[in-house]
């Protein structure tokens, strides 16, 4: 371990940081960090913590550069207590400010009941590499069923809401042999400790993935949210082991949507630049007031304090403005500026002296973690089948207006439900489809909704920073500004 990795941990062990009921300290001075690994306070959300609620998923932007191959990376020392916590292994985002990819880390996760995690993946398209985000499918089912693009969403007007206590869930469209059919919106009771996760279609090469809505652990009661690093390329083959995490009190603070990207964020992206480039804080990511997302949920978790909503918009405000100290970007840069005085706001705090308020931390015993990391082989397996697999059916047959399905294995994992898994509260029930409506044609083939590449790649068009999550989709190609090295191109926003 170098001088300076040692003298930023000496500095770490005085520090003390409280947030409403948790509390994280400094870590044990055994603890190491690995050579040519730069701990980020900002960066991608793992997207199997949490994804933005869109009801239709557009294709992530491409990038002129290949991605590295999957870090060889050890799950974190410490764990939630129970048997049915999961490691989810990292994944390689693009960071358009850097130019450069950076590792998001793996995390504790506890499913979401009746779910299993299907990992998402990077597929080389004409032009540049793509990401195509991952899901929590059904436990139930064992194919993954692509279908023909979706029409625009139909206009709604809210109907009463039972009480004051209740979320308004959008209508979508729903597939069926001979079209898709339209089934209306509902309201949905919010529940303490558990968030409703909005049906959604995810892009993919070879059509888009249904996932339908789904009871969900709220932010507190998901696991261990980890930070991303930057690791030198000539360390790529060392082991990696996030040892830095992200309390949900503290995430809310600093928490941003990017839909282009598809992907939430947190950190530092107040200034008003990053509005340009499509970064909107989580507090004014939805369709309305009456809407269920997941500041609708935590306005009403907190609903005891009539002043959370202005003092969350007051305090996004302010960072914006510079009344208010930004959160620092760098692991060495909180150090610096003196995290636990009060004087910041401090995202990361190091994994064994990581308490929450919601459940118990212990520790991994190495012959697990063991057990655990060779796992994940089978996790990058399954990603690898995926893509392999979506991309055979761009174009396979000629009824590309029609849905096709191909066999998806479920990942082994070495946990199971054990006395201590919560029971989530009834599923709501979900209006009919349109009975006697007529079905409506796919707004475009599987596969084949791309927008055509422009003959003039190289024009910038910047992101309309009101840019709301439904939206009808951009009818051109357009290249993302960044700084000179790899382009970053964004295909459709098709978020609608």
């Amino acid at each position: 371990m170098s001088a300076r990795l040692a003298a930023l941990l000496g500095i770490l062990g005085a520090l003390l940081v409280t947030t409403r009921g948790a509390t994280v300290v400094g870590p044990d001075p055994r603890a190491k960090l690995e050579d040519g690994v730069e701990v980020q306070a900002r960066g991608p959300v793992h997207e199997a913590f949490a994804e933005p609620s869109m009801r239709r998923q557009g294709a992530a932007p491409l990038v002129t550069k290949k991605p590295p191959d999957p870090v060889n990376e050890m799950p974190a020392e410490q764990k939630p207590e129970g048997a049915n916590v999961q490691w989810i292994p990292g994944y390689w985002a693009f960071d358009d400010e850097q130019n450069d990819f950076l590792w998001v880390s793996g995390i504790w996760r506890i499913p979401p009941p009746g779910r299993h995690w299907v990992p998402g993946y990077w597929q080389q398209e004409d032009g540049g590499w793509q990401w195509t985000s991952g899901y929590w499918a059904a436990q139930a089912e064992s194919e993954e069923q692509l279908l023909p693009a979706p029409p625009a969403p139909i206009a709604e007007a809210l109907p009463p809401a039972p009480d004051g206590n209740s979320g308004y869930v959008p209508g979508c469209w729903i597939y069926q042999p001979d079209g898709y059919y339209w089934r209306p919106g509902f309201w949905v009771p919010f529940r303490a400790g558990w968030m409703w996760i909005t049906p959604c279609y995810l892009w993919t090469p070879g059509g888009y993935v249904f996932v339908d809505g789904y009871w969900d652990h709220d932010f507190h009661h998901r696991g261990v949210l980890f930070a991303p690093v930057f690791i030198d390329r000539r360390f790529l083959g060392q082991v990696y082991r996030p040892r830095f995490a992200i309390l949900a009190d503290l995430l809310l603070q600093a928490f941003f949507v990017r839909p282009t990207f598809n992907h939430y964020y947190f950190g530092d992206y107040y200034d008003p630049r990053y509005a340009r480039l499509g970064f909107k804080d989580w507090t004014n990511f939805r369709l309305g007031d009456r809407y269920y997302n997941a500041f609708s949920y935590y306005r009403w978790q907190n609903r005891s304090n009539p002043r959370w909503e202005q003092e969350m918009h007051a305090s996004y405000q302010g960072r914006r403005e510079g009344t208010l100290p930004r959160p620092p970007r760098t692991l060495t840069a909180q150090v610096k500026g003196g995290a636990g005085t009060g004087k910041m706001l401090a995202l990361l705090t190091p994994v064994n002296q990581f308490k929450s308020p919601v459940f118990k931390m212990q520790s991994l015993p190495q012959a697990q973690a063991q057990t655990i990391h060779k796992a994940t082989q089978e996790v990058h397996s399954l990603r690898q089948h995926r893509a392999k697999m979506e991309r055979q059916m761009v174009g396979k047959d000629a009824k590309l207006n029609q849905a096709t399905k191909f066999e998806m294995p479920h990942p082994k994992t070495i946990s199971k439900p054990g006395k201590e898994v919560r029971t989530p509260p009834p599923a709501p029930v979900h209006p009919k489809v349109a009975p006697k409506g007529k079905p409506k044609p796919p707004a475009a083939p599987r596969g084949k909704d791309k927008d055509k590449k422009s003959k003039e790649p190289h024009h910038h068009v910047m992101v309309d920073p009101d840019i709301r999550p439904i939206l009808v989709p951009d009818p051109f190609h357009c290249v993302m500004p960044s700084t000179p090295g790899p382009r970053l191109l964004a295909a459709r926003k098709d978020i609608c």
